[in-house]
């Protein structure tokens, strides 16, 4: 019998060079959770292109938020499910020299977490079940202005949403990553 989720232990073992079975790494979830990335320059979504996997057990979920980040103007690309269909938050994981297409990529997706993961090439997102909505990105250019936690802009789009051109509900800050469970 399992008493722990396997991706919130890695985020405890990784760090450590340590590895867990069952637990999602590179290729789809990423290495485990790091701090959060402090402002910074971002990339015009234009110039992005991330590679989206669906960690949540809501069916059809990537092809979905593809769409809505194509429509953004991201070069998005729909990679279906990741291997563990247990995600409750969103994850941006990516390698090397990637740091500001992902801060853009999470600053389109609220609630999501940024991960650096030098064995991932590229940009990708892991869509957790908390997943809401894709929004436009604020760019900046890295003098102060964060995109991580992007103000609401118009015309944000939840993922199947027919009404591309409402308002989106202004948010507060984004949360921290959930802590991990372990129960023994």
């Amino acid at each position: 019998m399992q008493f722990y989720r396997p991706d919130d232990l890695l985020r405890i073992v990784n760090p450590l060079g340590g590895r867990v079975e069952g637990a999602t790494t590179s290729g789809d979830a990423g290495a485990g959770a790091g701090p959060s990335l402090a402002p910074g320059a971002t990339a015009a979504p234009s110039q992005v292109r991330v590679t989206v996997y669906n960690g949540s057990s809501r069916s059809g979920l990537a092809s979905q938020v593809t769409a809505a980040l194509t429509r953004k103007g991201f070069h998005a690309r729909n990679a279906g499910n990741a291997s563990a269909l247990t995600h409750v938050t969103s994850r941006v994981i990516y390698g090397p020299g990637q740091e500001a297409e992902a801060r853009t990529v999470a600053a389109a997706v609220p609630g999501s977490s940024v991960l650096a993961d030098s064995s991932v090439t590229g940009v990708q997102l892991v869509l957790g079940s908390g997943f809401t909505e894709v929004v436009t990105p604020a760019v900046s250019s890295g003098t102060g202005t964060s995109s991580a936690n992007p103000a609401p802009a118009a015309g944000g789009t939840t993922a199947g949403d027919a009404t591309a051109g409402a308002t989106p509900a202004v948010q507060g800050p984004t949360a921290p990553p959930e802590a991990p469970t372990c129960t023994y």
